[in-house]
């Protein structure tokens, strides 16, 4: 894959990722591909055995380990799996009767705004208990989780936040298309790919309406989770970045621990 095909993907998506974190995936994407290395990382860490079994005929529990790292895409990639193959393995777990509850072990910045949602929907459906033990969590990776048993920060460096969502456009691809291109729409279809319409016609504001539109389902969805004033609520959602403390402070993180204390938690949450 060359750059230009690689940015051409970047820029034909939606994305909720923090931008530090984007600039040092693409440029680990980059590497590999010089370096030839295509091979997708495992989803399923192993599953834990958990003791405590009331009859020596009993099967024994089991915590199911489970990894979200990365960019999150809504389906596989080369270098990566996608939220949809994690939605699998976590409907899976919720079906396995020997599988007590669930650990996902979480490090990411985000990603496509789909795979927020989707990770959201199935984290909604679950019948047991979910734990994320996070180094970062931002953006699509706090959407995605907002629907877990809890979230545990793994120390006083990991970090959280990012809330929001953009639109990265290539301009000089928008001006080609602009002046080269004539695309011919029905004239019932007035509201057809309306936004990039405009946009190419020199009008951003109905783009921009559009991301504030899609920000604002985010803000709206993580605000029943924050702590604090009004002031500092809208300085949560505003975009920024927050180390675990300050994350468990305004709500973003329920507790802090390694991951013993993560496992812990799930048999609290279990009853068992």
């Amino acid at each position: 894959m060359t750059l230009e095909k690689l940015l051409s993907f970047i820029q034909s998506r939606e994305w909720a990722i923090d931008l530090n974190f984007g600039l040092s995936q693409l440029s680990t994407v980059l590497l590999n591909l010089e370096m030839g290395k295509v091979e997708r990382p495992e989803i399923v860490s192993n599953s834990i055995p958990v003791n405590g079994s009331t009859s020596s005929n009993e099967t024994t529990k089991q915590i199911r380990v489970l990894s979200l790292t990365g960019t999150m895409f809504t389906e596989n990639q080369a270098c990566s799996y996608g939220i949809r193959e994690l939605s699998k393995e976590l409907y899976s777990a919720y079906n396995d009767p020997n599988v007590l509850g669930i650990l996902i072990e979480g490090n990411t910045g985000g990603g496509e705004s789909s795979a927020g949602h989707l990770l959201n929907s199935t984290l909604k459906d679950k019948n047991k208990p979910v734990v994320i033990h996070a180094q970062m969590l931002a953006s699509a990776g706090i959407m995605g989780t907002l629907n877990a048993t809890e979230i545990v920060a793994d120390g006083e460096a990991s970090q959280f936040g990012s809330i929001g969502s953009y639109i990265s456009i290539d301009t000089t691809i928008a001006k080609w298309l602009a002046e080269n291109m004539d695309d011919l729409y029905a004239e019932q279809s007035t509201n057809k790919n309306f936004e990039i319409r405009e946009y190419l016609k020199g009008n951003k504001v109905p783009l921009q309406n559009y991301v504030n539109k899609n920000a604002q389902h985010f803000i709206d969805a993580v605000t029943p989770k924050l702590k604090g004033t009004d002031a500092v609520k809208q300085t949560t959602v505003s975009g920024g970045m927050f180390y675990a403390q300050d994350a468990k402070r305004r709500g973003l993180v329920d507790s802090i621990g390694g991951r013993n204390y993560a496992i812990n938690r799930i048999i609290q949450h279990s009853k068992y």
